[in-house]
C-alpha cells in the first residue's frame, strides 16, 4: 500500500460516498463465518491521512471495518489539517472486529475518539444490525481492541479508546480492550 489521502468537502462526500470521509473500509461479505476474511493491514512507515476540509460535526474516519480485522503498525491521522472538525475516529470496529495498534493513531477535533468498538453495526435509519452475518458466523458482537502503540488527541472531550455494547447489557464481558 502506498500511503492514503482523501481530504473531502461535506459536499463532495454527500455527492459520491454517503456522506462519509472514510480512509479505508472493510466488510466481510454475507456468507462470512470468521472475520479472519475481511482484513486492513497499515505497514509501517505508511500514512493514512483523513480530514473534511469543511468545519462540521461530523468528522472524518481513518479505517472502518465491520466483522473483520485491522493490524495498524503505521501512522492514521484524522482531522489533522486546519479545520478540526469534531466526532473523528481514527479505526472504528464493529461486529466481532480485531484491532491491533501496533503505530500511531493521531486525532483532532472535539469528541473526537482514538479507538472505537461497537458490538453492532448501526444502519442509516437507526437500527442496530444484530446477527449480520447468519447464525453461524462466530463472534459476532464482540469487539477485541489491542494498543500497543500510541493514540494522541488534542480535541477537547476526546477519548483514546472507547468501547460500546449496543445490543444488550448482559454481554457487556464481550467487549475487549487491552
Amino acid at each position: 500500500m502506498k500511503n492514503l489521502t482523501a481530504r473531502l468537502s461535506s459536499a463532495t462526500a454527500d455527492e459520491f460516498y454517503n456522506g462519509q470521509v472514510v480512509g479505508l473500509e472493510a466488510n466481510s461479505s454475507e456468507k462470512a463465518t470468521t472475520n479472519t476474511e475481511a482484513r486492513v493491514n497499515i505497514a509501517s512507515g505508511k500514512i493514512v491521512d483523513i480530514a473534511r476540509t469543511d468545519g462540521t460535526d461530523k468528522g472524518g474516519v481513518g479505517v472502518f471495518v465491520n466483522y473483520g480485522q485491522v493490524n495498524n503498525s503505521g501512522t492514521i491521522n484524522v482531522e489533522k489539517d486546519s479545520v478540526a472538525n469534531s466526532n473523528a475516529v481514527g479505526i472504528y470496529a464493529v461486529n466481532g472486529s480485531d484491532v491491533t495498534n501496533n503505530g500511531a493513531i493521531n486525532v483532532s477535533g472535539e469528541h473526537s475518539i482514538g479507538l472505537l468498538g461497537i458490538a453492532y453495526r448501526v444502519d442509516t435509519t437507526g437500527k442496530i444490525v444484530v446477527d449480520e452475518f447468519g447464525a453461524g458466523a462466530i463472534g459476532q458482537g464482540m469487539v477485541n481492541i489491542v494498543n500497543k502503540g500510541s493514540v494522541d488527541l488534542d480535541g477537547q472531550g476526546a477519548i483514546g479508546m472507547f468501547a460500546k455494547n449496543n445490543k444488550s447489557r448482559n454481554n457487556i464481558y464481550k467487549m475487549l480492550l487491552h
